[in-house]
């Protein structure tokens, strides 16, 4: 099973890849390329979900779409604690590993976009996807509706 499946996530080799098959199959067209990463899951924690972590994720999400978020959110994380895999993780092993742990998904993803680049021809657009809260102000994970600074 390779890295990006068992984490489910699309490893930045294999964006690399498809987007080496779409410009030699459509050398005259325009891309936009995009990386999963920084955020998680995180590439060097393998193995560090648990089918009990996304049990209990499911769980905490199904709570708030039951009872609402005006009370589900309290309930779920008292019976259940956090949906967050980031949360989980810094809880887990600390917020040190788990900033450690974004940054390497940085450091892989920008590795892979400069192999990428030294390859590219025409009109291409690359993106990655945005960056999360890793514990500051005691928060974690993208929030939904909330900005924050």
């Amino acid at each position: 099973m390779g890295l990006g499946r068992k984490l489910r996530t699309v490893h930045p080799k294999e964006v690399n890849k498809a987007a080496y098959i779409a410009m030699k199959l459509y050398p005259n067209n325009r891309f936009i390329i995009h990386y999963m990463q920084p955020h998680y899951p995180y590439l060097s924690l393998v193995g560090a979900y648990t089918l009990k972590d996304r049990l209990k994720a499911f769980i905490h999400w199904r709570i708030i779409d039951f009872l609402g978020k005006k009370y589900g959110p309290k309930l779920a994380r008292k019976l259940v604690g956090p949906a967050s895999y980031v949360e989980m993780i810094a809880k887990r092993f600390g917020e040190r590993i788990l900033k450690r742990a974004y940054e390497e998904n940085l450091r892989v993803v920008i590795e892979h976009v400069l192999q990428l680049i030294r390859n590219l021809h025409g009109k291409i657009i690359i993106t990655s996807d945005h960056g999360e809260l890793l514990g500051e102000r005691g928060m974690y994970d993208h929030l939904k509706g909330k900005k924050v600074p």
